[in-house]
């Protein structure tokens, strides 16, 4: 129980120390929602320096500083700002107000203040300075309960932010947009790998074409060399005057073989065991050599 008790403690002493910095420190407030911002960035899954820039700085024409604090990548080269603007001073003070008089009072402010941050995010054009921005940047207020409180303060509030080009924005809300956002890109991402799958189809279709071309003429080929080898077969071993019959003959004659040829030919079976067949005569002019020699 005691170790409870000091937890609890310690837990409201951070809750004041950081409800007191955010209400009494216009730099804390904007690094707070700042980070707020960033951490649901990181909570859809986008990534700093690849998804989004933060603080990234550009210089109008007219020499202004511009840095919003980020800027999110859009499908097709677009872009979109989101801007953080914290205002809870007067909301802080119509919480603890302990009239109701003084509570609209603070409320009254509230809205006002809410209004002003519009005015000045607005004012600040940053959609021109930015490629491919969209024509409207998102403020994020990072306390939903502010946001409503202004809303109910004024109903207009919303209408009043988009017509000077300002989407207001609380974490519900901005964690709905960027959800979009990511299903954009998972859209464009498809879309993509069906272009490339499409275009891997077509070179492997081509590639296929070109491959049976290259068989069918393997295959020409084959023929040729086919038509070839019956040609040279032909020679070798049909006709009366076949080179393979011819040599048999030498044999016949008392050739010295070791092997034979073990090709059948025309005339395989002609001459018997010891007969001899006749020689074709010489040509004119050529003279056979006796048998001695």
């Amino acid at each position: 129980i005691r170790a409870v008790s000091e937890q609890a403690r310690a837990v409201g002493h951070d809750a004041q120390a950081l409800a007191q910095a955010l209400k009494g420190d216009k730099q804390r407030q904007g690094a707070w929602g700042e980070a707020q911002l960033e951490r649901y960035l990181e909570l859809m899954g986008f990534r700093r320096g690849v998804d989004y820039t933060v603080q990234e700085t550009r210089t109008s024409e007219e020499g202004d500083r511009k840095r919003p604090d980020v800027v999110l990548r859009l499908p097709g080269d677009k872009t979109l700002v989101i801007d953080s603007k914290v205002s809870l001073n007067a909301y802080a003070h119509a919480i603890s107000a302990e009239t109701e008089e003084e509570r609209a009072r603070w409320l009254r402010l509230h809205a006002q203040n809410v209004r002003a941050r519009i005015d000045e995010l607005a004012a600040r054009d940053y959609h021109q300075e930015f490629d491919g921005s969209v024509d409207w940047v998102l403020l994020f207020m990072p306390v939903e309960g502010a946001v409503a409180a202004a809303w109910d303060e004024t109903g207009e509030v919303a209408a009043y932010a988009m017509e000077r080009g300002v989407g207001l924005a609380y974490p519900t809300t901005l964690l709905m947009a960027l959800k979009t956002v990511r299903h954009i890109w998972n859209v464009e991402k498809r879309n993509k790998n069906a272009e490339a799958i499409a275009d891997r189809a077509g070179r492997l279709h081509d590639k296929l074409a070109t491959f049976i071309e290259s068989f069918n003429r393997v295959g020409a080929a084959l023929d040729t060399a086919r038509k070839a080898h019956d040609t040279a077969l032909g020679q070798l071993t049909r006709g009366n005057g076949n080179l393979v019959r011819q040599v048999e003959q030498l044999k016949a004659l008392g050739a010295r073989t070791g092997k034979a040829l073990g090709i059948a030919h025309d005339g395989d079976g002609a001459a018997e065991d010891g007969e001899v067949l006749p020689l074709p005569e010489p040509e004119e002019g050529v003279r056979r050599l006796p048998a001695a020699e």
